[in-house]
């Protein structure tokens, strides 16, 4: 193999490295998204059980 080829092949592989970061990353938000989606829902149904909850007792 000549160095060119050597360059292109450590080019290649820089490249699927920085594509594996960038997808790692991406997943990342996206469980933080659900989390945070997650929170959300269970505090909107906190203060729908709250608001059933006053009505039933009055």
């Amino acid at each position: 193999m000549s160095k060119r080829h050597l360059v292109v092949i450590y080019l290649l592989l820089a490249v699927i490295v920085c594509m594996q970061l960038y997808i790692i990353k991406q997943n990342d938000q996206i469980k933080r998204d659900i989390v945070n989606s997650g929170n959300y829902i269970s505090e909107k149904l906190d203060i729908l059980t709250s608001k059933v909850n006053t009505y039933l007792i009055d």
